[in-house]
């Protein structure tokens, strides 16, 4: 019997796609929102950094890496996006390579503390059709089937409003 405190019962692909999709969704309502205050993108560009990263753990997760493996490669998209690769995933390679400049340039933490001085980016729009991208990737692929069920799935209904909404057809 699993103890109820073990890392890889408690961490399953299915809530972390789930999470993954709360940080999705909350970048675009707060794009959306147009909020009057002096720096609007940054919460919108660490929201879609870590919506990007948990998609790919939940593939991951869905293609049985156990959580001690997720930890390895920590919040890395150089390690995450390869790691997926192996597995199967196959992402859009002008994604990828945006996200492994957000993660080189600094622009992953960047979002998330201020600092003055030249930075380097990518526009938002453009980061969030890349992390629309990966969960479009995660949702089409053959091994989240039994691992991470989709809103309306079982009705026949494609849940891709996120995709949608970041411009992806």
């Amino acid at each position: 019997m699993t103890p109820p405190n073990d890392a890889d019962e408690r961490t399953s692909a299915q809530g972390l796609f789930n999470y993954a999709d709360s940080y999705l969704g909350s970048a675009y309502a707060l794009k959306a929102a147009s909020p009057q205050i002096l720096f609007p993108d940054s919460p919108v560009r660490f929201l879609l950094y870590h919506s990007a990263e948990l998609h790919l753990k939940a593939f991951l997760r869905a293609a049985a890496m156990t959580v001690e493996e997720l930890k390895e490669r920590g919040h890395s998209f150089s390690k995450l996006i390869p790691a997926a690769r192996d597995r199967g995933l196959g992402l859009d390679r002008g994604c990828e390579a945006v996200l492994i400049y957000g993660q080189r340039t600094g622009d992953v933490i960047g979002s998330r503390y201020i600092q003055t001085g030249i930075r380097r980016w990518f526009e938002t729009d453009t980061l969030g059709q890349c992390a629309a991208s990966v969960r479009r990737a995660v949702r089409l692929h053959p091994k989240r089937i039994g691992q991470i069920a989709l809103w309306g799935e079982a009705s026949g209904v494609v849940d891709d409003r996120w995709e949608r909404a970041w411009g992806l057809s």
